[in-house]
C-alpha cells in the first residue's frame, strides 16, 4: 500500500468533520479548535506518508514486466498503482529541479558564497524538466484514462458485470466532487478540477458506447443466443471494431509509457549527480 492510499481514511474523516456546522454547538469553539489540530496533524503526516514510495528501480522493473513482451490486461489496476507511484516521483523530482535552478540563480548573484554552479547543460536540462511539467501530466492523464477504459471494456465483454461495477465505482469515485472520492483508485489522488472533467468526458463517451452495445444486442440477439455468443459474432466485431481499436494497448501508448519512465529515470539520476537530492526523500 502506498503512502497516498494510507491517507485516504484520514482525509475522508476530515471531509466528514468539515461538513458539520459547529456554530450552534455548545462545544463549538472547542470542536473547531480540535478540527484545526486535526488538519495540522494530517498535513504533517501527509508529507511523511508520501515518502513511503518504493524504490524507483523497483517501480520501473514492475511496470516493464507488465508491458513486456505484451501488456497484461488482467493487471490494469496494479499497473495504474505503479504508474501513479512513478508520477509521484516525477512531481517531486520536478519540484527539486525547480529548487536547484533557484539556488543556482542565487549563487550566480552571490559568487562569494563559494558554491559550485550547475553546468550550462544541466541548467538547461533542469529548466526543460520544469517546463515539461504540464506536458508530462497530460501523458499521465492519457495513459491512465486509456487503461481505465480498456479495463472496463474487457470486463464488460467478459460479462464480468460484478467486477465491472466495482471497478467503475473505484475508477470514477472522483467524478462526484473535485477531489479524491472515498474508495477511489490511487491514480485519482489529488486530481485537479480540469483533470476530473477530462476523466468525466471520457467516461461519458464510454457510457454512450455501452448503451449503443446494449441497443445493438437488443436488436440483433437471436432467441436462442446467449450474450456471449452474440459478442463473438463477426457482425458485432465489425460494428464496434473501430471503437474498440481506440481502447487497445497500442504501440503509441507503449511509447508514452516508455517516454515517461525514461524521463523520470534521467531527472532522478541528474538530481543525485548534481545536487545530492533524492526525490524519494
Amino acid at each position: 500500500m502506498s503512502g497516498a492510499q494510507l491517507l485516504d481514511p484520514l482525509q475522508d474523516l476530515r471531509d466528514e468533520i468539515h461538513k458539520h456546522d459547529f456554530t450552534n454547538d455548545p462545544e463549538g469553539a472547542h470542536a473547531t479548535h480540535i478540527l484545526g489540530l486535526f488538519d495540522n496533524a494530517l498535513a504533517s503526516r501527509e508529507e511523511e506518508l508520501r515518502e513511503l514510495a518504493p524504490p524507483l528501480d523497483m517501480i520501473i522493473y514492475a511496470l516493464q514486466s507488465m508491458i513486456l513482451p505484451t501488456f497484461l490486461p488482467d493487471l490494469v489496476s496494479e499497473f495504474l498503482c505503479l504508474f501513479t507511484m512513478l508520477e509521484f516521483y516525477r512531481i517531486r523530482a520536478t519540484k527539486k529541479a525547480e529548487d536547484a535552478l533557484d539556488f543556482n540563480t542565487f549563487y550566480k548573484l552571490n559568487p562569494n558564497a563559494g558554491e559550485e554552479l550547475l553546468s550550462e547543460e544541466d541548467e538547461q536540462y533542469f529548466q526543460h524538466v520544469v517546463d515539461s511539467n504540464e506536458e508530462m501530466r497530460k501523458i499521465f492523464m492519457q495513459v491512465t484514462t486509456t487503461c481505465v477504459l480498456m479495463d472496463l471494456r474487457n470486463l464488460f465483454l467478459r460479462e464480468s458485470f460484478t467486477d465491472f461495477c466495482l471497478c467503475w465505482n473505484e475508477y470514477t469515485s472522483v467524478l462526484g466532487k473535485a477531489g479524491h472520492g472515498p474508495g477511489g483508485h490511487m491514480f485519482l489522488y489529488r486530481f485537479s478540477g480540469e483533470e476530473v472533467s477530462y476523466l468525466r468526458d471520457a467516461c461519458r463517451e464510454f457510457h454512450s458506447l455501452i448503451v449503443s452495445i446494449g441497443q445493438w444486442l437488443e436488436d440483433n440477439q437471436g432467441q436462442d443466443q446467449t450474450m456471449s455468443d452474440v459478442l463473438q459474432t463477426e457482425a458485432f466485431l465489425e460494428t464496434f471494431q473501430e471503437t474498440f481499436a481506440s481502447l487497445e494497448f497500442t504501440p503509441a501508448l507503449h511509447e508514452l509509457i516508455d517516454y515517461d519512465i525514461n524521463f523520470v529515470q534521467e531527472v532522478v539520476q541528474r538530481l543525485k549527480a548534481n545536487t545530492s537530492e533524492d526525490p524519494s526523500q
